[in-house]
């Protein structure tokens, strides 16, 4: 195999890689289908988008009633099925 398509391999690897990292760290964020837009800057970053994806912070936070980690967007834990965010005001509950 040619160092150019192995190159490319590369390239196109890190770009699918940094799509599912970044789906899988902001799974629920306002914009749904957001990692496709993450993979076309990856096709043109390549191992810089990896680096960036992994480097960038994530926001979560711990359910309120079964304490398991949720991304800050969800609005349902996905784990114990309760509502996370007040239907009324958009904040996050608190237990208490």
């Amino acid at each position: 195999m040619s160092p150019e398509v192995s190159s490319s391999i590369l390239w196109l690897a890190c770009a699918i890689a940094a799509a599912v990292i970044y789906r899988y760290k902001w799974r629920g964020a306002p914009l749904q289908y957001s990692w496709w837009y993450m993979l076309i800057i990856g096709v043109f970053l390549g191992p810089l988008a990896l680096l960036l994806v992994v480097i960038l912070p994530t926001e979560i936070k711990k359910c309120p009633h079964c304490k398991k980690r949720v991304s800050a967007y969800d609005k349902v834990c996905p784990h114990c099925r309760e509502e996370t965010v007040c239907p009324h005001c958009g904040q996050w509950l608190r237990r208490g």
